[in-house]
């Protein structure tokens, strides 16, 4: 009899995981349950792009939509309705809440992008309105109402700080190259983190490990782009981490569990360019501008509004 796992802050290793696996149990391969994860995934930022929601609504529902199908199969699911009921539960969440009618029109819009309709079909969209009602019930139940995900900026920046590689607001001349490596730096560890969210390691391990093996990641990626050159110092500092066993172990990682998770991270990548070295070594002019903008922004928004800017 299959044994059955229950979200909240409880965490699983990948042999219980892949034993207790419902999608399995009814014959779908990993390669499938992946492709599902990363349509789904895909979804979620659609939709939060369309609704004009703040970043961590996306990492929010994603840790969410996780938690929900340790107890379920894929194939049980409806996937519009799942995001809907994530986006909406996530939105509220994080402070930044949609109404249920504007998330449900998006999805319907997203479902149907490739029809051609006069307009939208109000009874669909009032049934994909029931289904997210239910479906963000039993988001609550699967997550045992604990709610509270930490940002991956929040993350990010508990890890920068103490290193001295947070970005400034309003560097001086001097320091602008600098701040501009710190920028890069923190722009890659949320993609690593936000690439993050399309595996099951939210299951394994709390999202503060993660952050902690992104960062050594986003470092030794941008490494690569001083080979045979003069590595800034600044670069050195996280450079390092990576095989200083006594920094994982202050953040509860062992050498080991440190290399799992970028493992799982990096198979991401097997047949996708790497999100860190996609990024051009010189900022282009959107990325001047953003950066003559940071003072006006707090440092997690004008991390991010540079970042958006450069895309």
């Amino acid at each position: 009899m299959q044994t059955r796992l229950i979200g909240s802050t409880s965490y699983f290793s990948k042999a219980q995981l892949e034993a207790t696996n419902f999608s399995r149990a009814e014959g779908i391969d990993a390669a499938t349950e992946f492709k599902w994860r990363k349509t789904t995934g895909n979804l979620v930022k659609q939709a939060i792009k369309k609704l004009k929601l703040p970043d961590w609504v996306y990492e929010t529902a994603m840790t969410y939509i996780n938690r929900y199908f340790l107890t379920r199969s894929i194939s049980k699911a409806e996937r519009f309705s799942v995001v809907g009921g994530a986006v909406l539960l996530a939105s509220k969440v994080q402070e930044s809440p949609r109404a249920i009618y504007d998330i449900a029109f998006v999805l319907h819009e997203l479902k149907n992008a490739n029809k051609q309709q006069l307009g939208p079909d109000q009874r669909q969209v009032e049934k994909l309105m029931e289904d997210m009602v239910v479906a963000e019930q039993a988001m609550l139940f699967a997550l045992n109402f604990n709610l509270v995900v930490e940002t991956h900026v929040s993350l990010a920046r508990r890890l920068l700080e103490p290193l001295d590689l947070w970005p400034k607001q309003q560097p001086a001349l001097e320091e602008v190259e600098a701040n501009q490596l710190k920028l890069f730096l923190f722009q890659a560890i949320l993609r690593f983190l936000n690439d993050s969210a399309l595996t099951n390691l939210s299951l394994q391990y709390p999202n503060q490990k993660v952050a902690a093996v992104a960062l050594v990641m986003a470092a030794k990626r941008l490494a690569v782009r001083y080979t045979g050159k003069v590595m800034p110092s600044a670069l050195q500092r996280a450079v390092v981490l990576a095989n200083d066993a006594a920094w994982f172990e202050a953040r509860g990682l062992t050498l080991e569990a440190a290399a799992d998770i970028e493992a799982q991270i990096s198979d991401l990548y097997a047949t996708a360019p790497d999100p860190a070295l996609a990024q051009k070594a010189k900022p282009s002019a959107p990325q001047q501008v953003a950066l003559q903008q940071v003072p006006q922004q707090a440092p997690e928004q004008a991390a991010i509004s540079a970042g958006k800017a450069r895309e």
